[in-house]
């Protein structure tokens, strides 16, 4: 995607509310997260944290009100907002029969920008990730070394905008520190277009 089709702030919604049956997940959320802007998204498991970034990706559509990624519509410009997206779920399924590397080029490949070696190579020595452990099932992975994998990936296509759902969560998971460095160093060239947008940083 051409730099020129990315317009607006990084995050905005519009009255977001959506329900499931009697309970009301997310209510009336409105918020802007401008360009730049590292922005944590905290509160009470249950608060609807996971159910916004859900609604934000179209995995899940609002009952009412709208959003907007970097002035992509969330819902009628689904492909091209995901497009503009580097994301790392609170919960991540995994092929077990599949290698590191095999899981990292299915993601690279998914997606609508290109992966640099050279760049992957950098993040897993950031993220403390050995190469050589990109051999192994994934069946055999620590939790620990399940979120670095998805923290790479969500990283590996230097989109535009990161958005990381409990990133520090689990045992021997990289800390606050690490992944906040990893962010800057990586937006360094395109400082402007950097954004963190996760439930909680726990050290």
């Amino acid at each position: 995607m051409d730099q020129s089709e990315i317009t607006g702030p990084a995050i905005v919604t519009r009255g977001l509310t959506k329900r499931f049956g009697k309970i009301t997940a997310v209510s009336d959320l409105s918020l802007e997260v401008a360009r730049g802007e590292i922005f944590g998204f905290l509160g009470l498991n249950g608060a609807g944290k996971t159910t916004t970034i859900r609604m934000l990706l179209d995995l899940l559509r609002p009952d009412s009100g709208e959003a907007f990624i970097l002035g992509h519509h969330c819902r009628l410009q689904g492909i091209q907002a995901r497009a503009l997206v580097g994301y790392l779920p609170g919960e991540m399924g995994l092929y077990g029969d599949l290698s590191g590397q095999q899981l990292l080029d299915l993601f690279a490949g998914l997606g609508a920008r290109e992966v640099r070696r050279d760049y992957q190579a950098q993040l897993l020595e950031r993220l403390e990730l050995p190469v050589s452990d990109l051999h192994r099932k994934l069946r055999t992975y620590s939790t620990g070394m399940k979120r670095k994998l998805g923290l790479i990936q969500a990283f590996q296509s230097d989109a535009p905008l990161l958005i990381l759902d409990e990133p520090t969560e689990g045992p021997g998971s990289p800390d606050a520190g690490i992944i906040l460095s990893t962010s800057v160093r990586s937006a360094k060239p395109r400082l402007h277009y950097l954004h963190v947008f996760a439930r909680a940083f726990r050290g």
